[in-house]
């Protein structure tokens, strides 16, 4: 298989499989679509925080992004995590530092698409919005215009002299 062909495959199957210091096998895994309808709304505060740390434009490196994600949703981060696993969210509490650390960049790597479209979508949903938006306050602004335009043909001078 080529190179090309390997990361063909890596995007349309991002799951990762990893062996952990203690032997231990786990497959990583990104969110299928029907679980990830269901994980989306779970997963709202963090997608909320994810996009408004992208739009204020911060200097924070992404590490320092995820250590306060971290922070913030300890809980439902460890729940998302260990459902990309297939497993309960107390096999987390288990695991080593390292063994942890690999496991939840590893599940950042498979899901980062999950998150990004979402992202994505909210930024389009948005823009289509205010582009709705635009065509009413255009069309207001030129009736606004026709109605102080005299449509009579006569200016203030001919209607004197008709006088």
């Amino acid at each position: 298989m080529s190179e090309q062909d390997n990361n063909d495959a890596e995007v349309l199957f991002p799951d990762r499989d990893l062996i952990l210091s203690t032997g231990e096998q786990v497959t990583v895994r990104e969110f299928r679509f029907l679980e990830g309808l269901k994980i989306e709304r779970e997963a709202r505060p963090l997608i909320e925080h994810l996009q408004q740390a992208g739009e204020s434009g911060s200097e924070h490196a992404p590490i320092e992004i995820l250590e306060q994600l971290l922070s913030e949703h300890q809980e439902l981060l460890v729940r998302l995590i260990a459902r990309a696993c297939d497993r309960e969210s107390a096999w987390l509490e288990t695991l080593s530092d390292s063994d942890g650390t690999v496991v939840m960049l590893t599940f950042w790597e498979v899901n980062s698409g999950f998150f990004m479209r979402r992202l994505q979508m909210r930024l389009v949903m948005r823009e289509a919005m205010k582009l709705q938006a635009e065509p009413a306050s255009e069309s207001e602004k030129s009736s606004q215009d026709s109605s102080s335009t005299d449509t009579t043909g006569e200016s203030s001078d001919d209607t004197r002299s008709a006088s």
